[in-house]
């Protein structure tokens, strides 16, 4: 679905493939330092939201295709970030329960 709003009302779809691979490298490179707790999934959540965000508010201004409002730029963070934390929790705890369940042993 994602895809499909990218080609046909932004044209962006490269653009978002860029910027999601620089975050996918980051959190990788985040996790080989940082341990695997909530604590911590949730700040990088936070951090790599907030940067997704930024980065692609700044894109779409460059291009033209908005203008700039920093109310917009933190109401989108924001909202984001709210639906985020509850899937985050939600997936978050599941998996940890599985993992228990099944006795998997967690890599990071």
């Amino acid at each position: 679905m994602g895809i499909l709003y990218d080609i046909v009302y932004t044209n962006t779809l490269f653009l978002n493939t860029l910027v999601f691979m620089g975050i996918i490298y980051l959190v990788a490179r985040i996790y080989k330092v940082l341990t695997n707790n909530f604590l911590n999934t949730f700040i990088i959540s936070t951090i790599i939201i907030c940067l997704y965000r930024f980065i692609i508010y700044i894109c779409f201004f460059i291009l033209g295709v908005i203008e700039w409002n920093f109310t917009d730029i933190i109401n989108s963070i924001s909202h984001s970030l709210i639906i985020n934390y509850i899937y985050i929790t939600i997936f978050y705890f599941t998996l940890y329960g599985i993992s228990k369940k099944l006795q998997i042993k967690r890599i990071l």
